[in-house]
Order: structure tokens, then sequence, then C-alpha cells
């Protein structure tokens, strides 16, 4: 995402959570080889309509250092009150 490349990903491991499809990235369906290269067929074949300023944008206001310590920071307060 930083450098404004659109992402591929299976559903596991949480990225999925974060690809805007047909905006940052594409999910593959299912976990197969031939779904994985249809997906990087399909966003070969439509790469003109990514936007790598988008993407970047994207990156930079789901990813940066302050949210993520906000997150930690909510995580951390949650916690202490549910003791």
């Amino acid at each position: 995402f930083a450098a404004g490349t659109p992402v591929i990903s299976f559903f596991n491991g949480g990225m999925s959570e974060y690809i805007v499809e047909e905006e940052t990235g594409y999910v593959v369906s299912s976990f197969t080889p031939e779904d994985l290269a249809n997906t990087i067929e399909k966003i070969y074949n439509n790469r003109v309509a990514f936007s790598k300023t988008k993407i970047k944008e994207y990156a930079f206001a789901n990813f940066n250092f302050n949210k993520q310590a906000e997150g930690y920071k909510k995580i951390y307060k949650e916690s202490i009150i549910k003791k």
C-alpha cells in the first residue's frame, strides 16, 4: 500500500480486511493456484484503473503511526477497565 501498489491477498491472515476491492487491490476468492493466477491476471489487466496516489493516501490514512498508537491505547484502556 505504502508504495501505491495494488495488493493481492487471500482471505486468511487479516489482509482481506484492509483491501478495498478494485481500489487498493483484490482478495483471491479461494485458496487455489488457479484463483491466485486469475487474480494476478485480473490485477494486471486492470492496472491502469488503480491510482497510486489513492492507494498511498489509503495507506497513510489507515496505517500511520498515530492511528496505530491510538489503537494500542484503546486496547490498553479496555484491558485495564475489564480487570
